[in-house]
């Protein structure tokens, strides 16, 4: 995984409330590690290549939208990307959109 689907797939896991944890956190904890109850490390999500990790996120940017109330070219920009089932264009659309709430 590169440095830039790294960052995007953390910037997703925040937007999602999901733990991004490092191989440190899970050194100086003296408890065994759990992936999903005490996190997930960054080399392990998988919202670039798994529907299963980034439909629950398509939902929360449907939810997020504006699109009930005024025109969203970045919720459009994701439901076009869901008609074509092209996972890329999903996730690259799911990124921009968290970037514009973000801003």
């Amino acid at each position: 995984m590169g440095d830039l689907q790294m960052k995007d797939n953390k910037l997703i896991a925040e937007f999602m409330g999901v733990n991004v944890i490092t191989m440190d956190n899970i050194k100086s904890n003296r408890k065994p590690y759990i992936a999903s109850a005490d996190g997930h490390l960054i080399e392990d999500l998988c919202f670039h290549t798994s529907w299963d990790w980034l439909m629950p996120v398509v939902k929360k940017c449907r939810v997020d939208s504006r699109c009930e109330h005024d025109e969203d070219i970045f919720w459009d920009a994701i439901h076009w990307a869901l008609e074509e089932c092209n996972i890329e264009n999903t996730y690259k659309a799911v990124v921009e959109f968290i970037n514009q709430l973000n801003r």
